[in-house]
């Protein structure tokens, strides 16, 4: 009699123990799995079709992911509720998009899948067409291929021109050996056709070897208060090309 009341308490304790286990440990980590978000992250260039790239991922201010997107298809996490997710593209060498930012957001988020797809754009040309050389101002008129974000034009000039400056932009802060910068706003450009209006003072005739160098950046965000700059383009403007002064 006494061995069958032992059999009893013995298994009477595993199946208390098997439902403590169930209520404190399985079931609380059934419903956490339960509560993810399926987050699907893609990128992708204007025409639709999937490019692969660097991409970073942050969950409420802190790295949750980084690594490569797919050219062939989007790339699948998990993330819980009541979360800020931020997602950037990183280009991989030769690649020239610019920066894209998605901030997404799972609060009182009722769906089963968030979907982080960046478009990227690639960077803008100044595309220029012509030039003229006034008393005291240089007109280059110009097109662009699509707006410009970040990025910065720089000026550097021949030694028989004192300075020059880039009218109607803001000044930003120099890159390499230029002698000036300027800020691209995306209200200055935003037009196809445009006339960038240089003022200048020279000391002594201008002739062949006078010139304006243009080099425009892109200004890429690395960190608190860090930036890289990353050269799209460069143009000269010779003032042998010029046909006259007025």
């Amino acid at each position: 009699m006494k061995g069958k009341y032992l059999i009893i308490f013995f298994f009477s304790i595993i199946i208390i123990g098997g439902l403590i286990l169930y209520i404190f440990y399985e079931k609380p980590s059934n419903e956490i799995i339960q509560n993810y978000i399926d987050l699907t992250i893609a990128t992708k260039d204007i025409n639709n079709k999937y490019v692969k790239t660097n991409y970073e991922v942050y969950i409420d201010g802190n790295l949750f992911k980084s690594g490569e997107t797919s050219k062939n298809n989007f790339i699948l996490y998990k993330v819980l509720p009541n979360k800020t997710i931020k997602i950037i593209n990183k280009n991989i060498e030769n690649q020239t998009y610019y920066t894209t930012t998605k901030i997404l957001s799972t609060y009182n988020f009722t769906k089963s899948v968030i979907r982080g797809e960046l478009i990227l754009y690639n960077y803008s040309t100044l595309n220029i067409t012509n030039f003229n050389f006034r008393k005291d101002k240089i007109y280059v008129n110009a097109s662009v291929d699509n707006d410009y974000s970040d990025s910065i034009i720089c000026l550097d000039w021949s030694n028989k021109f004192v300075t020059i400056k880039l009218l109607n932009f803001s000044n930003a802060e120099k890159v390499n050996n230029n002698k000036k910068c300027y800020l691209i706003e995306d209200n200055i450009l935003k037009n196809k056709n445009n006339r960038l209006v240089f003022e200048y003072f020279n000391f002594g005739v201008l002739d062949d070897r006078d010139f304006m160098n243009l080099e425009i950046y892109y200004k890429e965000k690395e960190g608190y208060n860090k930036y890289n700059y990353n050269l799209i383009q460069r143009e000269v403007i010779n003032y042998s090309l010029n046909t006259k002064i007025i």
